[in-house]
């Protein structure tokens, strides 16, 4: 009578565990390994993309910053200029080169909450990955300023790219 009893208590235990404590006990397979595999490989190649992106906003972020302060010096000079009364040709693309990297760096953060949300994952595909990380391999001495515009193509990011154009 006790291993009835003692039979009976653990096939109450067993049934009360959880789903995920199956898998992690191996008594419960999840779906298609060749699916995991897929999936691994997927959430990867994001985040080296991520990693990258968040570094690429860091890029345009210092370069902003830099011209606004050219802008200053700019500004500055020109003031100076002006209380001496010399004629003084000066010209500065500074504030115009700001305005460039602060529509990059909105870009680029676009790109990186498109990647980051979870309701977009079933639509970002290996390949897309795969070319996002391209891209920003071949821009490790130069980066282009169109380059948040064209990893948004790559994406798929359509209603992004019309608010530009």
């Amino acid at each position: 009578m006790l291993t009835n009893v003692t039979h009976a208590t653990i096939i109450r235990n067993v049934s009360n565990i959880t789903t995920e404590q199956q898998y992690k006990r191996g008594t419960r397979k999840r779906g298609n390994n060749m699916e995991n595999n897929k999936t691994v490989e997927i959430n990867e190649k994001k985040r080296r993309a991520l990693d990258r992106l968040y570094r690429l906003s860091f890029f345009f972020s210092n370069e902003m910053l830099k011209y606004e302060e050219e802008h200053k010096e700019f500004e500055k000079k020109c003031k100076e200029a002006k209380e001496s009364g010399e004629t003084v040709i000066i010209v500065s693309a500074s504030s115009n080169n700001a305005k460039c990297m602060k529509n990059c760096l909105q870009a680029t953060n676009k790109v990186i909450d498109y990647l980051n949300k979870k309701e977009n994952a079933d639509y970002i595909e290996l390949w897309q990955l795969d070319g996002v990380n391209a891209m920003l391999d071949s821009c490790k001495k130069e980066v282009p300023f169109d380059l948040p515009y064209a990893i948004q193509g790559v994406l798929g990011m359509w209603d992004e790219l019309k608010e530009i154009y």
